[in-house]
């Protein structure tokens, strides 16, 4: 059993995120639906487990872990596990998005701070949330009178 076995799913896509550049907590949330907090906490545990003194050096240790990992010949994951286990992390994805998605815009409260570019996204997405409750209106609308003719 290898270190990254000891790793949860969600120390794991922390990591991974770190990995890809994004280090501060709060972008981290951003991208899992997670507190900043508990993202402390599942970075710290993570690097403790790795032996790494902070989460830069947590997530290039676990890269360095998985690479030995994905080219040794005795693989322990079989591939029904690794298939399942990226239809678990596509599926909260897609969760994930569908939840911001629907999400409704802050309203009221303290200045936020948005920038331009998430101000429009936050305009488009009420605009989609609009157009696709007046599309269904309309076409529950037309199969009434089609239903009544």
């Amino acid at each position: 059993m290898g270190l990254i076995d000891d790793l949860s799913d969600s120390q794991i896509r922390c990591l991974e995120l770190v990995l890809r550049g994004v280090t501060s907590s709060k972008a981290i949330s951003i991208h899992t639906d997670l507190s900043p907090s508990s993202i402390d906490n599942y970075l710290q545990r993570s690097a403790k487990v790795l032996g790494a003194a902070n989460r830069i050096e947590a997530a290039v240790r676990y890269a360095e872990l998985k690479q030995q990992e994905d080219t040794s010949v005795s693989r322990s994951v079989s591939r029904l596990g690794r298939v399942v286990r990226l239809i678990r992390i596509g599926f909260h994805q897609i969760v994930t998005g569908v939840r911001w998605l629907f999400s409704p815009p802050p309203i009221g409260g303290r200045k936020h701070d948005l920038t331009r570019i998430e101000i429009v996204f936050s305009i488009l997405k009420v605009a989609a949330v609009s157009l696709a409750v007046f599309a269904s209106l309309v076409l529950v609308g037309a199969t009434m009178l089609w239903a009544l003719r």
